[in-house]
């Protein structure tokens, strides 16, 4: 504590508190020693120079052979090292707790990422990059399993084949740009009538597809004509100082009961897409039954 002997013999131990009294402690010390019970405190202590240090109490009563309290015995310890161990490490357990913390954050932050980058990804892979159509990949795999829950629950299932008319010259009069502005154009307009259910595909070039789960043949054409009176009154800017317009031809074809295949199905909406073109363009046209061989 840095008293002598000489400045200690005879005082209240009180003294080593200074003004920090910590009432609390000192009131249960108090009260064990009337009660002559023995009491073990810990109490912040001052050395005489002024610093903190950790003061562990023990008082004991003590009795005379006929059992009567004579006194009591205090024993005290300097645990301030240990104190110090204690508090450096609830320190690093907090600072452990922190890193800890930090750490999840970041992995939840990079796991996030990761998703995000997979999905982007994966859209990358399934989605054509000028028009935001699915591709053909993604609607082989996908329309093969549409195809199927179609044939096991036996519900309707359509597909719509659409082609641009006379495209090429669009390309060669105005420019590809102009043909891209096109094709953009035109899957906007789809979208904003399809259902999230059903499934638009850049097929290739000018030629898309859309898949109908649950659309029999009759809403199919209802669907068909809507679509293609739409894209007829699309507008694009020529680059020219003039607006142009674009029809398409579309071909519609319904699974049938006797038929389970996609490959069947497309070929079908594409024997009916053709005879659109055979017969004028700007039509529509449905494919005939399936006839099984």
């Amino acid at each position: 504590t840095g008293f002598k002997l000489a400045e200690m013999q005879g005082r209240n131990p009180g003294f080593l508190q200074g003004e920090d009294e910590q009432k609390p402690e000192i009131a249960k010390v108090r009260d064990a020693v009337a009660k002559g019970e023995t009491i073990r405190a810990l109490l912040r202590n001052y050395r005489k120079d002024g610093t903190l240090f950790w003061n562990s109490l023990t008082v004991s009563p003590v009795s005379n052979d006929n059992g009567e309290l004579t006194h009591f015995i205090g024993i005290e310890h300097d645990i301030t090292a240990l104190k110090k161990s204690e508090e450096e490490l609830r320190l690093a357990h907090d600072q452990l707790d922190q890193a800890n913390r930090e750490l999840e954050f970041r992995v939840r932050d990079r796991t996030r990422e990761l998703e995000e980058a997979n999905e982007r990804l994966e859209k990358l892979a399934s989605t054509d990059f000028l028009t935001g159509a699915y591709n053909r990949r993604y609607f082989f795999s996908r329309a093969k399993d549409e195809i199927q829950r179609a044939v096991r629950y036996a519900r309707p299932i359509s597909l719509l084949t659409l082609d641009i008319d006379f495209f090429k010259r669009i390309n060669d009069q105005y420019g590809h740009a102009v043909g891209d502005n096109a094709l953009v154009e035109l899957v906007v307009s789809i979208q904003a009538m399809k259902r999230p259910s059903d499934i638009l595909v850049r097929f290739g070039g000018e030629e898309f597809v859309l898949l109908l789960p649950e659309t029999d043949c009759d809403e199919t054409v209802k669907v068909a004509e809507r679509m293609r009176k739409s894209i007829a009154a699309i507008k694009i800017d020529s680059g020219q100082g003039a607006k142009i317009s674009m029809t398409v031809s579309a071909g519609v074809a319904t699974l049938s009961d006797a038929e389970d295949s996609l490959d069947n199905l497309l070929k079908r909406a594409d024997q009916a897409l053709y005879r659109a073109k055979e017969e004028g363009r700007d039509c529509l046209r449905v494919a005939k039954p399936f006839i099984t061989e």
